[in-house]
């Protein structure tokens, strides 16, 4: 017998988290910023007590405006909760592991800010590649 949660699930669950905990990391964060700078700081829950705040005031229109005014808000909320949903299957090797991330041809090795660069090997840079280019173009035969 398997103990594996259904996948909607799994998805309904990543969403909850996301929208329950990103208040509280901001918290967080922001505790220890202002005690890093030899402050008290605010509560950690302050950021669930600012959006208790914000969801109970008065939503208001100018006249004339148009639906997409009153549906930005949501539809912007639907696509922050939508990340978790998608962002599984962006892990390295799509979660089949470590290590099974394939690059295509021609990308470049820029640092994306969710994986570290490749070391210079598994680009292609070889030593004998970076002696010619230390010995300067007289020694690859180049007039110039």
């Amino acid at each position: 017998m398997s103990a594996a949660l259904p996948i909607p699930l799994i998805q309904l669950l990543q969403v909850l988290t996301v929208a329950i905990g990103a208040p509280g990391i901001t918290g967080v964060i922001a505790k220890v910023e202002a005690r890093l700078q030899g402050r008290r700081g605010p509560r950690i829950r302050q950021p669930y007590y600012d959006l208790a705040k914000l969801f109970r005031k008065e939503a208001l229109a100018p006249e004339g405006a148009s639906w997409f005014f009153l549906a930005a808000p949501l539809i912007a909320v639907a696509a922050y909760l939508t990340i978790p949903l998608i962002a599984v299957g962006k892990l390295p090797g799509g979660g089949k592991g470590a290590g099974t991330r394939r690059e295509p041809k021609g990308r470049s090795a820029v640092w994306t800010g969710l994986f570290p660069p490749d070391p210079p090997q598994a680009r292609g840079t070889s030593d004998e590649g970076r002696r010619r280019r230390e010995s300067g173009p007289e020694a690859s035969g180049s007039t110039e």
